[in-house]
C-alpha cells in the first residue's frame, strides 16, 4: 500500500514538472513574470516533494519488501529525483531568459552569488528581480 501511495505521489510530481516545463517553454517565447512565479514555485514544491517522498521511500525501502516492491521503490526514487532535477532546470531556464532579455543587464550568476554571500531573502530578491526587468 506504501508503495502504490508513493507512486501516486510521484505521478502528481511528474504533472507538476510537465506543467513547470510548459512554462518554461512558454517564457522562451515572451517572458512572462507570472509564469516565472509559477516556475520559482513548481521548483520549490518539487523539492518538497523529492525531499518528503524520498525520505519516506528510503524508509519503505529499510523495511522487508518483496522483490518486486523493492524494484519499485528503486525505481521511484530514481524517478523522484529526475523530477526534481527538471524543476532545477527550468529555473535555470527561467534565470537565462531573464537575463537575456534584460540585454545582459542581469547576470544571474552575480546575483546568485551575492544573495549567497549577503545571506538575503532568495524569493524576495528573485521577484524583486523579476518585478524590475519585466517588460
Amino acid at each position: 500500500m506504501a508503495v502504490h501511495e508513493s507512486f501516486n505521489m510521484a505521478c502528481a510530481m511528474a504533472a507538476l514538472a510537465k506543467d513547470t516545463v510548459l512554462d518554461s517553454l512558454s517564457i522562451m517565447q515572451k517572458y512572462d513574470a507570472h509564469k516565472a512565479e509559477a516556475i520559482k514555485e513548481g521548483e520549490s514544491e518539487l523539492d518538497t516533494y523529492e525531499d518528503k517522498l524520498g525520505s519516506f521511500l528510503v524508509k519503505v525501502a529499510a523495511c522487508a519488501l518483496n522483490e518486486s516492491d523493492s524494484r519499485d521503490v528503486s525505481k521511484l526514487l530514481h524517478s523522484i529525483n529526475d523530477f526534481e532535477r527538471i524543476g532545477d532546470h527550468c529555473s535555470n531556464i527561467a534565470g537565462a531568459v531573464l537575463e537575456l532579455n534584460t540585454d545582459g543587464a542581469f547576470d544571474m550568476h552575480r546575483y546568485l552569488n551575492g544573495i549567497k554571500e549577503s545571506h538575503g531573502e532568495f524569493d524576495g530578491e528573485v521577484r524583486r528581480y523579476g518585478e524590475k526587468y519585466t517588460f
